[in-house]
C-alpha cells in the first residue's frame, strides 16, 4: 500500500498490529525520475490529459517517504523486482 497521510497509515498499522504483534514495514524508495519510468513501462498515463492526479500523487508520495516515518526504508533504484523481494526476506531473518 501507499500511504501518505500519517494517520491513515497510523491506522492502517494499528489494525494490523491488533492481530499480528510482530509486523515490519518496509517502505520502497526510489527516485522521481525513476518512479516515473516504472509507471510508464507498466502502462500508466502520466503525462497529458486526465493524468493531473497521477502526477500529483507521484510527487506527494516522493515527498512523503524523504522521513522514514513510512517503514524501514529499501532503496530500489536500480534493483529488480526479485531484489527487492530478497532483499526483504534477508532483513526478516
Amino acid at each position: 500500500m501507499t500511504f501518505t497521510h500519517r494517520d491513515y497509515f497510523n491506522e492502517v498499522v494499528a489494525g494490523i498490529k491488533s492481530f499480528e504483534k510482530e509486523l515490519r514495514i518496509f517502505c520502497l524508495k526510489a527516485s522521481l525520475d525513476t518512479i516515473k519510468i516504472r509507471l510508464t513501462q507498466r502502462g500508466t498515463q502520466i503525462d497529458g490529459a486526465g493524468s493531473e492526479w497521477i502526477r500529483k500523487r507521484i510527487v506527494e508520495c516522493s515527498d512523503a517517504y524523504i522521513d522514514n516515518y513510512f517503514g524501514e526504508p529499501i532503496d530500489t533504484e536500480y534493483c529488480s523486482a526479485q531484489d527487492v523481494a530478497a532483499n526483504i526476506v534477508s532483513r526478516l531473518h
